[in-house]
């Protein structure tokens, strides 16, 4: 529980610090948490694994949410707290143009929420992480001007 917690809020403060950052446009803040995603997972490819994520893993595993209340609390709060942060990330973009207005801000909060997630299952695979990078930015293509 206390990995579980601390990985949560130690991801959560790093994603949180740019996707607030209202020195950015709002694509520019979705381009600067792919690069994070991405270049941990670099890092970890370095050390010749993968960075994968502690929530994806949560997530991918429904036993452990049914066996522990505490686990399921955590991780929807973080769930809830990830996509309002890129659904305001979404919306500042709509407002300074940098982010296609016909995207409605919730789906395009977990649109990129699952193409960061279906990169931290990709990269598992060892795919390389230019091409993670290529389809992160194809995946987002639809929101960005």
């Amino acid at each position: 529980m206390r990995a579980l917690e601390r990985y949560v809020a130690t991801t959560g403060a790093r994603q949180a610090s740019i996707l607030a950052d209202d020195a950015l446009p709002g694509a520019e803040r979705l381009r600067a948490l792919i690069d994070v995603v991405v270049d941990e997972e670099l890092q970890a490819a370095s050390r010749d694994h993968a960075a994968g994520c502690m929530v994806v893993q949560s997530f991918m595993s429904p036993d452990l949410r049914e066996r522990d209340e505490r686990v399921a609390q955590i991780l929807d709060r973080d769930l809830h707290e990830r996509l309002s942060l890129l659904s305001g990330a979404i919306r500042a973009g709509r407002i300074d143009g940098s982010i296609t207005e016909g995207i409605d801000p919730d789906d395009g909060a977990a649109l990129v929420s699952t193409l960061i997630s279906g990169l931290r299952v990709t990269a598992q695979a060892g795919v390389d992480t230019e091409i993670l990078r290529r389809i992160a930015l194809a995946g987002m293509s639809s929101l960005l001007d």
